[in-house]
């Protein structure tokens, strides 16, 4: 592993630096400066069928979309446990029939699959791009009526006349109202509060409503019809919806929170709820730079009609009267609770959308390594039970994926660490930051490896290719060792950059028409050296396998 050490990873980093803005500024062009060779190794795909599909398909391999009937999947994957910890002889049914868990310990718990973890950062995507449509909403600027004022001043205007002489006149010029930025950001909390309510109908009726619960055996279920999340990129009716997902979503995630909720509301079988993962991966269009959701058609009739709203909130409120949308004066603890949850959680979704890992050429190996961490970090949070220990980003995302399955997420932290872990996001950076230090100890200690780790794509890409030559090795050290590590570098530097060509496109691609390029992703020039490493293309740019 020597090398991965400090000056081969920095000039990864400086590689990255360097050629980032020069890969935004010609990734929709066939010819790269003279600095860069004068041609790139990619060109634009002829054809949509030819452009490369990222994510891989294969990182979704362990996603099994649900059937309707009730008496299907009767396999147990796991164990159970009662309030006193005891293991019961029931299982754990999945819903997307993960593989077994990285984890050496006996017990039979399942932890979430890379699949489940890909479908995850999807979804987050696709939070992201929700919140950036409400704030740039200029039709939701004048229904919230959010006060712009462009006061007018006058300037001295000097000019000539038809005689040659100056002449001096004011001219009214208007200037920028500097408070409407932080005036626009208001929309956001609003569409949030409007959301909650809607949150608050849907669960009440989905707990009740044995049509939308199917029966997923052991005491579990599953959804028959997704709640409604977002929009899909186009004003017309029924294509935005309310964001109950969303707040669905952050609520799991302060998971003894979600307890008192169901328990005080007699919630008794919505907590029993699996995550529907592959529902979620289906309704995404993972082809367009905002991860646009789609709620199918049976899903919109039945929350217009049993939950009894329409599921078209964001249409709603463009198409309303300005000043029509009351302010609410007074929000009751409880509502203020659920908006807290999702602000928090921006956060999150920011950094994620920082990281993209769901668009990295090491989505697969980043995600692997990320269950697998996850899993000793529930194993210390078992032998450290009275300490508090913080998880890293990519360890954050799994037990997140975890927690959104809340009575699976019960079942297997009383299974692995002996009690019900709770999820406290409301910690500040103090007390984060000096936790911290103390889990990157004992993480050190227990299993010999380093915590806090880089997670840019270059370095993952890195451990990526040391993985898969160690495997393809046998585990031969010293032949890993006399490997070049200038080809390895510029292996990684390849893919890495390939992928950073095409993202930097696609973003392109959505913003605006290029007739050069019909619109169309790069590829791989045919006559290009093929990287090898992690990658499902060919130097055609079409998938290899699925």
């Amino acid at each position: 592993m020597s090398h991965l050490i400090g000056p081969h990873l920095r000039r990864l980093h400086h590689h990255s630096a360097a050629d980032t803005d020069v890969t935004e500024r010609y990734a929709t062009r066939d010819d790269y400066p003279p600095w860069k060779g004068g041609v790139t190794m990619f060109c634009s795909a002829d054809e949509h069928e030819e452009e490369p599909v990222i994510p891989s398909l294969a990182l979704f391999k362990t996603l099994t979309p649900n059937d309707d009937d009730d008496d299907d999947d009767d396999d147990d994957d796991g164990s159970i446990t009662n309030e006193d910890g005891a293991i019961s002889s029931d299982g754990v049914p999945s819903p997307s029939a993960p593989s077994p868990s990285p984890s050496s310990s006996p017990l039979l718990s399942v932890l979430p699959t890379v699949g489940e973890c890909a479908v995850h950062l999807e979804l987050l995507e696709s939070f992201f791009a929700l919140r950036r449509k409400v704030l740039a909403s200029a039709p939701l600027d004048e229904v919230f009526e959010v006060p712009k004022t462009n006061r007018t001043v006058f300037r001295v205007n000097k000019s000539k006349n038809i005689l040659g002489r100056f002449e001096f006149t004011q001219k009214p010029y208007k200037l920028k109202d500097t408070n409407w930025p932080a005036e626009r950001k208001k929309k956001w909390p609003l569409f949030i509060g409007m959301a909650v309510q809607r949150f608050k109908a849907w669960i009440e009726t989905a707990d009740a409503d044995k049509l939308l619960l199917v029966d997923d055996g052991g005491g579990f279920f599953r959804l028959r019809f997704l709640p409604p999340l977002g929009w899909n990129g186009k004003l017309t009716k029924g294509s935005y919806h309310v964001d109950v997902l969303m707040v669905w979503h952050a609520f799991l995630l302060n998971p003894k929170d979600f307890v008192t909720f169901c328990a005080n509301q007699q919630l008794e079988r919505i907590r029993h709820v699996h995550f529907p993962w592959a529902q979620i991966h289906s309704a995404l269009d993972t082809k367009s730079d905002s991860y646009h959701y789609s709620l199918p058609e049976d899903a919109q009739d039945w929350f217009r009609s049993v939950v009894g709203f329409a599921p078209d909130l964001f249409v709603g409120l463009v198409l309303a009267t300005p000043g029509s949308v009351e302010r609410p004066t007074w929000i009751a603890f409880e509502d203020q609770q659920l908006a807290e949850n999702v602000h928090r959680q921006a956060g999150f979704v920011d950094k994620m959308h920082r990281h993209l890992w769901i668009r990295s050429p090491a989505a697969q190996g980043t995600l692997t390594r990320a269950v697998s961490r996850y899993d000793k970090f529930l194993r210390l949070l078992g032998l450290y039970r009275t300490k508090m220990l913080v998880p890293t980003l990519d360890i954050d995302l799994v037990w997140h994926t975890h927690q959104l399955s809340a009575a699976r997420y019960e079942a297997d932290t009383r299974a692995r660490t002996g009690s019900y872990v709770n999820h406290d996001d409301k910690l500040g950076k103090p007390v984060l930051h000096d936790s911290l230090g103390e889990t990157q100890g004992l993480f050190y200690m227990r299993f010999g490896e380093q915590y806090s780790i880089c997670l840019c794509w270059d370095c993952e890409a890195v451990v990526s290719v040391l993985e898969e030559r160690d495997a393809e090795l046998e585990g031969d050290v010293m032949k890993l060792a006399k490997e070049s590590i200038a080809d390895m570098r510029d292996l990684v530097l390849q893919e890495v950059e390939y992928f950073r060509h095409v993202e930097c496109s696609r973003r392109s691609k959505a913003g605006r028409y290029n007739k050069k390029i019909k619109n169309r992703l790069p590829v791989r020039r045919v006559n290009a050296p093929p990287t090898g490493f992690g990658s499902s293309y060919n130097t055609a740019g079409k998938p290899l396998h699925s």
